[in-house]
């Protein structure tokens, strides 16, 4: 596969929309000579079919924009406390390859001799920002719209539970202004002023939830580690606003001289202004080593690792 990206001007890109079907001379963009402009973005992909040929250079397209979004936010966000992680990359390409999905297939050239597609795809970058500018106010009305509601809720966990409503409105606009940045004209901050208040409260707010732990010995291990990590505050019964019950249970099971072990987590959030059980939830992790005390070992680490992923979600709606 031949791989390129190129930004064509606007005359050249009105040609290439008018002849999306194959052309008879091998075109000039198969060998990277279109003029250049900020108006269009393409990418070039060949293959054994139009199909292929036209995936492939959709792909190129999204991978050129991910890439210049990567280089834009490093270098906006290498002294910022939040950073660029793999996780927010890896959404942002994510978003790319939804928001590119539409990129019209311009040119297509079938090459006889080598028995190759080729196609062109092209990107109309103010279509494109003005409908990413459009999404991208409806996430900044949701999370004031959410924030106003946690400021007024008196139930902590509702309060909690609101502000991370929020927050996952925040992760998407911070995705669409990555891409904005990358196609726009305008720069869009990539942490708006909200979302540093949404960060803040949300972690005043898990602070403030006042945790008691019960159970049985491993159980409360478990729910301990889970409890810290999420950012609540674990504190004496007497003390806490909710308590976490946790009764753990591991099974071993022998399959073709391998050791399957199950490691099981049976948990309750107990409300005490009025004693009403808020959710009740099982984490559940399988392992399996030839050794009996290995496959017990990672069980339970996979297990603990579910907790630190999962609590806070299973705390705030009773769901994993």
């Amino acid at each position: 596969m031949r791989v390129g990206v190129m930004v064509i001007s606007a005359i050249a890109s009105i040609a290439l929309v008018s002849c999306a079907s194959k052309t008879e001379q091998r075109p000039d963009w198969i060998g990277g000579s279109i003029n250049q402009s900020g108006s269009y973005l393409a990418g070039i992909g060949s293959g054994a079919s139009q199909e292929i040929a036209a995936d492939r250079a959709r792909n190129d397209l999204a991978k050129i924009v991910g890439v210049t979004i990567e280089g834009f936010e490093r270098s906006k966000t290498s002294n910022s406390a939040e950073g660029y992680d793999s996780a927010f990359s890896s959404a942002v390409n994510t978003r790319v390859s939804q928001t590119l999905s539409g990129v019209t297939i311009a040119e297509r050239y079938y090459d006889e001799k080598n028995e190759l597609y080729y196609a062109l795809a092209v990107l109309d970058r103010a279509k494109a920002a003005q409908a990413l500018t459009m999404e991208l106010s409806q996430k900044e009305l949701s999370m004031d719209e959410l924030l106003n509601e946690a400021h007024e809720e008196k139930d902590a966990l509702d309060r909690l539970r609101l502000l991370n409503e929020a927050s996952k409105f925040a992760a998407e606009r911070r995705e669409i202004a990555a891409l904005l940045n990358a196609i726009g004209d305008i720069p869009r901050p990539i942490f708006s002023g909200v979302e540093k208040d949404i960060i803040s409260l949300k972690r005043a707010a898990l602070r403030s939830i006042k945790f008691s732990i019960n159970g049985d010995y491993e159980g409360k291990r478990l729910l301990a580690e889970a409890i810290s990590a999420a950012g609540f505050t674990q504190t004496a019964q007497s003390k806490s606003d909710y308590e976490a019950v946790g009764y753990f249970k591991n099974s071993l099971r022998s399959e073709n001289g391998w050791q399957w072990a199950v490691a099981k987590l049976e948990t309750e959030i107990v409300d005490f202004r009025d004693g009403a059980t808020r959710h009740i939830f099982t984490f559940e992790a399988e392992e399996s080593s030839q050794d009996k005390q290995t496959a017990q070992d990672r069980a339970f680490k996979k297990l603990q690792n579910q907790l630190a992923d999962n609590l806070l979600n299973a705390v705030l709606t009773g769901r994993k």
